[in-house]
């Protein structure tokens, strides 16, 4: 159990990601009523205001933010925890090695974050993921079952600079690029897919 008192007006799910609670155990958290608000269990996003109790039923998330997985004298691999941006990891590597930062993973997304160590290796993984001659493959649990257990999708993204946000549209717009995402669904329970 972990006790927060909030300091602003903010949604419950906004407060407690800021706390290391991803959006996808918020949700398991609110599903199995394993948060308090003010003492009362609650079940769905609420508003929450200064001075509110949140009581929290688990264990609090991972704070250890990187793990290196591979190195050689060109490149680092780590592997990059959950709720922790790119760039605190980055940060938390170059204070060690001195690398070239080369890409991103969303700051929910735990996965391999790729570091290059001297100007030709950065030279090459960025041309690299530019030409996108490197394959990236995902593991996701999301909400809901798939009818078809396996499948290629194929759409349009739309990234937005200024808003830092990406829209999929089914058609062509204006500056998309094509997508395609191959999926196979992994393992599901009643609730959940593992793709």
């Amino acid at each position: 159990m972990i006790e927060f008192v909030s300091e602003e007006n903010l949604k419950l799910s906004k407060f407690l990601e800021g706390k290391g609670f991803g959006y996808y155990l918020f949700k398991k958290l609110i599903r199995k009523k394993d948060i308090k608000v003010n003492g009362k269990r609650v079940g769905e996003d609420i508003e929450i205001f200064p001075n509110d109790k949140i009581t929290v039923y688990a264990e609090i998330p991972q704070k250890k933010l990187y793990d290196i997985i591979y190195e050689d004298d060109n490149i680092i691999a780590v592997y990059k925890y959950p709720f922790f941006t790119s760039e605190e990891v980055f940060a938390a590597v170059s204070s060690y090695f001195p690398v070239y930062f080369i890409h991103r993973l969303d700051r929910n997304t735990d996965g391999i974050l790729l570091f290059a160590k001297n100007k030709e290796a950065e030279k090459e993984l960025l041309l690299g993921f530019k030409e996108r001659t490197f394959k990236k493959f995902y593991i996701a649990k999301v909400y809901g079952t798939f009818s078809k257990k396996e499948g290629v999708l194929s759409d349009y993204l739309l990234k937005n600079e200024e808003t830092a946000t990406v829209k999929i549209y089914k058609e062509r717009v204006k500056n998309s690029v094509k997508i395609i995402t191959k999926y196979k669904v992994l393992d599901e329970d009643s609730e959940t897919s593992t793709l």
